[in-house]
């Protein structure tokens, strides 16, 4: 995505989570993921929201973000965990120049 010039790498990303059976997740899993943001190294102190609708979601969120965070990968202000879409849309727009956050909703 950091190098799509339609979305570039700062570009926040909300994450709609919801319906997804995220208590399935292992640590080890979760582990992996917070790998996978030190890859994507050059979005670092990009916004990403991950819109949960069910508390073991709300929770396996924020193990991940708490991974990324004290592996130094990412920091802490560059993740939201949240139930309300709206919310996570207007910290998102926030942090977006364009304050279109509908072009970065996965």
């Amino acid at each position: 995505m950091a190098d799509d010039p339609e979305i570039g790498p700062v570009t926040p990303i909300l994450w709609d989570l919801r319906g997804h059976d995220l208590g399935k997740l292992s640590a080890d899993l979760v582990r992996q993921y917070a790998y996978a943001v030190q890859r994507a190294s050059g979005r670092r102190g990009a916004r990403r929201g991950f819109l949960v609708d069910s508390d073991v979601a709300f929770g396996m969120m924020r193990m991940f973000e708490q991974t990324a965070v004290a592996l130094g990968f990412e920091d802490a202000d560059s993740f939201r965990v949240s139930r309300k879409a709206r919310d996570l849309l207007a910290w998102l727009e926030s942090a977006n120049p364009s304050g279109d956050a509908s072009r970065s909703v996965c």
